[in-house]
């Protein structure tokens, strides 16, 4: 699976966990009508402690990116097992930048539909 995140400000000011998962549903929703199978949103506090190491160097951090982001939508597309199993290999390869070239469009429309709602709102 290739993973890619859009920091985003998924800002509660009521601390009221209602309210943040009304948040929630606007990107969700538009992930699931853009057909991306693999969506989350999570903290950007998650990145204050790696799962695991080595990790992204700092310059890549939600915060580093986008100072004020609260949350990341993370989204993902699978890699068929056949395909990966032939790693290192041309087939692998061309999947790989197929993928990350997917990942760059959907995120690419995810923030411009973010923005616009958001520019909506205000």
């Amino acid at each position: 699976m290739n993973l890619c995140y859009l920091p985003v400000a998924i800002i509660n000011n009521k601390e009221d966990e209602s309210t943040t998962e009304d948040l929630k549903k606007v990107p969700l929703q538009k992930c699931k009508s853009m057909d991306i199978p693999m969506v989350g949103v999570t903290s950007v506090k998650r990145w204050n402690n790696p799962p695991f190491l080595p990790w992204m160097p700092e310059e890549f951090y939600p915060q580093s990116i986008y100072p004020e982001a609260k949350s990341v939508i993370v989204i993902g597309l699978p890699v068929p097992l056949p395909v990966l199993e032939t790693a290192p290999s041309l087939y692998y390869h061309e999947l790989y930048n197929t993928i990350n070239t997917l990942l760059d469009q959907y995120t690419y429309r995810l923030a411009n539909f973010l923005t616009i709602e958001d520019t909506i709102k205000h």
